[in-house]
């Protein structure tokens, strides 16, 4: 897939993740000019279009849902029977990638998190959408420590398809809710005891159930006792280990309802620990209430009690030894034992040392593969054209091989274009647009100087004649010029090939955010972008394009997504009518 135009558009350059049922990639958006994320359906999937027409209802229905921790899934779309969704890139890291290094978390990061990914569940569920996966790997974590939601509601999908609800499983029983094991349908309060696991994980630094069956450990999601944070962490406040409890609840009735009552309990408590007071809930008993009390640990061993008559410290005989130096000599021990505590953790938290493997002309597939074997990520840097190493050959890597690098780290490959000449293909009896779009892949392009000549055998547009002609070995990026058969009445050819200006005027309505403007248009000579930019509600923008004829059509697009189609002739008077 690394290498591969998606629909002409979408340049796939890194794979990021390699999920059940999905594989992640960055890809280049040429027509937005931005990077965005492509999940491949992997097979058997890719061959089940009901399943395939699941996940795209369930990517439509979120296109209300516009908040900064819900993803935002742009469309499904295939190439050449590969089915995919599009997405927006998030920045960061996984959730379970980021606990596997750093758990147990402080508490205030741990609510922060929490916080965060309640924000966009409760987006979800005010939306009527439930999110069914909340999970480590469903979530994704900027640098600056915001969450992300990512495929919400995909779990409607699953039944439409054979086995993904198998395959699946194994993923989801770690944070899947007693009610839905047994059979329930996922609700909000299902998606509430996904984040309470979740919040368990960070503030431990494990799971509240463990087994090596996903179906016993949903048993004992079912069955078993809530574990409590403060047994594992005694630095966890009483009040957010209530919360927790509380949303990992056997009896969805007993924890909250919404993502929003869970919301509200936890920035409770973040605030508490900004302000440095003590952290409390909506439920948290009133001061009249006897806290529970508990007994102190015992010890076999105990320090041995002072005698009454034995003096202070302060009573101690005069040192000899000034303050000052005292008080350096602290200073210096306090710093030895940060800088130790500091390089163990560097030395013992840091990924494991990889030396990079030689893939130097090996095919892209072949690189890949043995790149991910050694736990390293893989990103096409760039192409180069080569007479003697064929297309998709990797050239060089960087870094080299046999350097050293920690596992997860990603090395760019140069990879060869093959030769910067190709054969002309044979575009007679092909149309204009046929032709364009054959040119495009081999990287040539058409001239758009075509000359017409009367035929009376082949259509008007056919190709009739080009030039460098058909089989010649010629430099990419060569412009091929071509005849084409004209129509019968020369006048009608003619005013066909004249140029002309129109405009129309666009009042950008009935949206409530900005949006990216895309205006097509099409004439004589085919469809073309002529105008793309961002704008605001109720803005007026003009737009004047040049057109081949005496009829263009603009095709109107907000956020890629088609909203009116105007017609206009030359022979009309521009009457200043907004669109």
């Amino acid at each position: 897939m690394i290498g591969r135009v998606l629909r002409i558009r979408y340049d796939v350059v890194q794979l990021i993740g390699d999920g059940p049922v999905f594989r992640s990639y960055v890809a280049r958006d040429r027509v937005q000019g931005r990077e965005v994320c492509i999940r491949e359906f992997k097979p058997p999937f890719d061959k089940e279009p009901e399943f395939v027409d699941a996940v795209r209802k369930c990517v439509d229905s979120l296109g209300d849902v516009k908040h900064p921790s819900v993803e935002r899934l742009l469309e499904v779309d295939e190439d050449e029977g590969t089915p995919f969704i599009v997405g927006e890139l998030s920045a960061g890291s996984s959730l379970a990638e980021r606990i596997r290094r750093l758990a147990p978390f402080s508490v205030s990061v741990a609510v922060s998190t929490a916080v965060s990914i309640c924000e966009g569940l409760t987006a979800l569920h005010d939306a009527g959408i439930v999110h069914g996966d909340v999970g480590e790997p469903n979530i994704w974590v900027s640098t600056t420590g915001e969450a992300r939601l990512q495929l919400a509601g995909l779990w409607q999908a699953y039944s439409a398809s054979q086995t993904a609800g198998g395959v699946v499983l194994p993923a989801m029983s770690p944070s899947l809710a007693p009610e839905v094991s047994q059979g329930a349908m996922p609700s909000p309060s299902s998606d509430v005891y996904g984040v309470g696991v979740i919040l368990f994980h960070l503030l431990t630094g494990r799971m509240p159930y463990h087994a090596e069956h996903p179906v016993a450990l949903a048993m004992k999601h079912i069955s078993e006792p809530i574990p409590s944070t403060r047994s594992i962490n005694p630095s966890v406040p009483v009040a957010l280990d209530r919360v927790v409890q509380r949303a990992l609840a056997k009896n969805p009735e007993e924890r909250y309802q919404t993502a929003a009552g869970l919301l509200s309990d936890l920035r409770m408590i973040r605030d508490a620990l900004r302000f440095g007071r003590k952290p409390t809930t909506s439920d948290s008993p009133r001061r009249d209430e006897k806290p529970t009390q508990v007994a102190p640990a015992m010890s076999a061993a105990r320090r041995p009690r002072s005698k009454p008559d034995e003096k202070e410290w302060e009573e101690s005989e005069p040192r000899d030894v000034p303050t000052w130096l005292v008080m350096a000599m602290v200073f210096l021990g306090s710093l030895v034992v940060f800088m130790l505590a500091g390089w163990l953790f560097f030395n013992l938290s840091r990924p494991r040392a990889i030396v990079v493997p030689d893939v130097t002309r090996l095919t892209l597939r072949e690189a890949q593969d043995r790149l991910q074997s050694a736990q390293l990520r893989v990103r096409v840097a760039r192409r180069e054209s080569n007479e003697e190493v064929p297309a998709d050959t990797v050239l060089e890597s960087e870094p080299p091989a046999g350097a050293k690098v920690y596992e997860g780290n990603t090395v760019q490959l140069v990879v060869s274009a093959g030769s910067r000449f190709v054969d002309v293909p044979d575009l007679r009896g092909r149309t204009l647009d046929s032709a364009r779009e054959l040119l495009d892949t081999i990287g040539l392009k058409l001239d758009e100087r075509i000359e017409e000549q009367r035929d009376r055998e082949m259509e008007p547009g056919t190709i009739l004649a080009q030039a460098p002609p058909p089989r010649q070995r010629a430099e990419r990026g060569t412009a091929v010029r071509v005849t084409v058969a004209s129509d019968r009445s020369t006048s009608t050819s003619a005013e066909a090939n004249k140029r002309y200006l129109f405009t129309v005027r666009i009042r950008l309505r009935d949206i409530e955010s900005s949006v990216m403007l895309r205006v097509d248009l099409a004439d004589s000579r085919g469809t073309r972008t002529v105008y793309e930019n961002e704008h605001s509600p109720e803005e007026l923008v003009e737009i004047t394009a040049e057109g081949q004829g005496p009829q263009a059509t603009f095709s109107i697009y907000y956020d890629n997504e088609l909203v009116k189609q105007v017609t206009k002739d030359s022979a009309e008077p521009d009457t200043g009518e907004e669109t």
